[in-house]
């Protein structure tokens, strides 16, 4: 019955496509036809537009020229197909499979649980996802492929010219290259190139710009690198044996073998062997990490004389320094046992620098005795130990005539009885003055002093008074003279809390003040359920409330309130 049945509807649809200009229709039970030349067959199902055809079981071709086959499946769009399962297809779209949805413009979904979304217009979208999840395709001309799943394995994007191609991704939707591969979380991105037969005569080839570079992979040679010209890394480390390089090169856990020359800026020097993570220049058997036997010469043209066993450096040399501005430039300290001088000098002579910061050997007694100066004035030492910077005439352990600048803390020594104290002037008399304590009663304080009866202590940012502590004992937050805000995130407890305000309504009490009636106010409440001039609670709850406004406007209520108590009063009394 079910062949037949299938015979039945086959040739319904050859009939309707052989002969077009027929008026009569073949039906079945339920069936409504209602467009010009259209044609329904099965069970209950419609086709409700012109030349639209319907078969199967509750389905329906309501767009022009329109077909809908199967079960409950919907050709809406005009000129659109819709086949299979709860399929559904719209404008000039195509619908294949169970829940297979066309959505989109001139699109595409065939399979299970697929969708083509309406910004998806000229887009296809194949395969199946899991039963109530819906893999979609919402970009315009583009193709996606997945199978159980609401992710699609591949996707292939929109060209950007009529010449050009798309590109395609794997695990992405937007490729960033002509072939992107994305892997999930978790999980690692892998490319695979597998031979047949791995141990054959067959290579895997990875070929990248052209046939002259890539990397091969031989079953009998390993990995290769094919290049026409250099290998470059332009950042990061390489390392042999090792997946954490410590340098540029890092070869570990093996020996290496060079075969040639091995080149340090503009010098070659053959390396005969290596062993043990040693290397030997004219040795085949280093005891160092590094040993030359033989004239080390670094530089261009530094010449060494044969048979000589010695280092020739052409040009400065910098010890911590990439740009040494002499023979010799040390960026730290030096430590040695012995440092001498060149022949002749005798016992006592003591370096001395010059305005350029040159140093030479110089006698004692040609320097100045008793009090040391730098170039005359600028740094001094006197004979009770006092050093003066700026000064000849120190006053303290240390006088600095100028600004000092300091890029590390000023640390203080004092006995626990003593305060750290930075002066103004000379002492706590003539001056402001910062005392930091140290003793048990001041443990951790800072005090701020300020001298003289209109003294103050302020606070400042760039140009703006913050605060300012002042004579008259008195604490102001900005510019007294303008009005400003003190936000407290906490609690403030207070005795006293005096508001200025200019405005108060005593005026509610004059003869003149037209007190609105309470059929207003009530109607006003159940409006906007506040009373009237209040802010409401979600006006108070964005912008917070004034303090004076809001006990003026209180106020306000209040006397208004109490002239509506005077006036009930009169009315309960003429009565």
């Amino acid at each position: 019955m079910k062949r037949s049945y299938q015979w039945i509807l086959l040739s319904c649809i050859l009939i309707a496509g052989f002969y077009p200009a027929a008026m009569a229709q073949v039906y079945w039970e339920g069936t409504v036809t209602s467009g010009t030349y259209s044609s329904a067959i099965g069970y209950y199902t419609q086709a409700t537009n012109n030349y639209s055809f319907a078969a199967g079981q509750l389905s329906k071709a309501n767009g022009i020229a329109s077909i809908s086959l199967g079960y409950n499946s919907t050709a809406l769009g005009n000129y659109s197909i819709a086949i299979g399962q709860s399929s559904y297809a719209a404008l000039q779209s195509y619908a294949i499979g169970q829940n297979a949805i066309a959505n989109g413009q001139q699109s595409l979904a065939i399979g299970r649980f697929v969708e083509t979304g309406i910004t998806g217009m000229n887009s296809i979208i194949l395969g199946s996802s899991v039963s109530g999840q819906v893999m979609r395709n919402n970009i315009p001309a583009s193709l996606m492929i997945g199978f159980n799943s609401t992710i699609p394995t591949v996707f292939v994007g929109p060209s950007s010219s009529y010449s050009g191609i798309g590109k395609v991704g794997i695990g992405t939707t937007s490729p960033q290259a002509g072939l992107h591969v994305k892997s999930l979380a978790g999980e690692n991105a892998s490319l695979f190139l597998e031979l047949g037969t791995w141990g054959s005569r067959s290579t895997a080839i990875f070929t990248i710009g052209n046939t002259k570079h890539g990397i091969t992979a031989d079953p009998g040679q390993g990995l290769s690198f094919q290049t026409e010209k250099f290998y470059v890394f332009n950042e990061g480390n390489v390392g042999v044996g090792t997946y954490s390089p410590q340098a540029r090169l890092h070869v570990d856990k093996g020996n290496t073998l060079l075969n040639g020359d091995l080149q340090v800026g503009n010098s070659k020097q053959p390396v005969t062997s290596a062993l043990y993570g040693r290397v030997g220049i004219g040795t085949d058997n280093p005891l160092t990490s590094l040993q030359v036997n033989g004239s080390v010469s670094i530089g261009f043209n530094a010449i060494i004389p044969p048979e000589s066993n010695s280092l020739v450096v052409s040009g400065p040399v910098g010890i911590g320094t990439f740009s040494p501005s002499a023979q010799l430039e040390v960026v730290g300290k030096i430590k040695t046992a012995e440092l001498q001088l060149a022949t002749g000098y005798m016992n006592g002579y003591i370096l001395q620098s010059d305005a350029n910061g040159n140093a030479t050997w110089v006698n004692p007694t040609t320097v100045n005795t008793g009090i040391w100066q730098q170039n005359g004035n600028n740094i001094t030492v006197d004979n009770t130990k006092k050093v003066g910077i700026g000064t000849s005439t120190p006053a303290e352990a240390l006088h600095i005539k100028g600004n000092m600048l300091c890029s590390g803390n000023i640390k203080g020594g004092r006995n626990d009885w003593q305060s750290l104290g930075i002066y103004a002037n000379s002492s706590e008399t003539d001056g402001s003055y910062i005392l930091m304590g140290n003793n048990s009663s001041q443990t951790g304080s800072i005090k701020l002093f300020s001298t003289g009866t209109s003294g103050r202590i302020e606070f400042h940012n760039q140009n703006i008074q913050v605060m300012s502590i002042r004579a008259d004992n008195n604490v102001y937050f900005g510019d007294p003279d303008v009005a400003t805000n003190l936000y407290v995130n906490g609690e403030i407890t207070s005795s006293l809390v005096r508001v200025n305000t200019q405005s108060w309504w005593d005026c509610v009490f004059k003869d003149d003040y037209q007190l609105t009636p309470l059929s207003e106010v009530e109607a006003y409440i159940k409006e906007h359920q506040h009373l009237p001039d209040l802010p409401s609670e979600e006006e108070v709850r964005a912008n917070g409330i004034d303090v004076a406004q809001m006990n003026a406007l209180l106020l306000k209520k209040i006397e208004e309130l109490t002239l509506y108590v005077i006036e009930l009063e009169k009315k309960v009394n003429t009565k």
